[in-house]
């Protein structure tokens, strides 16, 4: 389930946003055979909702991957408030991140930690038609 996000590893977030979308356009559709596998208590469809929304959880870890979304939006519905995933200008065309802002801030990470997510706020994702330099890095002092 996480060798699509390994390309975090190497700086490079959108390599992985692109092998997700190529994995889901192959593997995933509303006919008798779109769910890859056994869904094994719903595993591969978690896998999709959250490759959807651009996040995936680290298992063992307290972070979430960002990548580049499949869909505009999302929204998480939570105690303290709700976090929301905003990607202006998602198209086709526009598929990678450019640059992103965590609660009205610049955020130049390729993950989140969950604390981030749990006490609500606003992720926007500003995508664009090529690669930057967003995300080269995890988190400071990450793994």
């Amino acid at each position: 389930f996480i060798i699509p996000c390994l390309y975090h590893w190497i700086g490079r977030p959108d390599l992985t946003g692109e092998r997700v979308r190529d994995i889901v356009a192959k593997n995933f559709n509303d006919g008798f055979e779109g769910l890859p596998g056994n869904d094994d208590s719903g595993s591969m469809s978690c896998w999709l909702q959250f490759h959807m929304i651009g996040l995936y959880p680290f298992a063992g870890q307290d972070l979430y991957l960002i990548h580049a979304p499949i869909v505009p939006g999302a929204v998480f519905h939570l105690e303290n408030g709700d976090f929301k995933i905003v990607a202006e200008g998602l198209s086709k065309k526009n598929r990678f991140i450019r640059s992103a802002e965590l609660n009205g801030k610049p955020y130049p990470y390729s993950a989140l930690r969950h604390k981030d997510i749990v006490n609500g706020g606003n992720l926007v994702l500003k995508m664009g038609p090529r690669p930057s330099d967003w995300g080269r890095e995890l988190l400071p002092a990450v793994l």
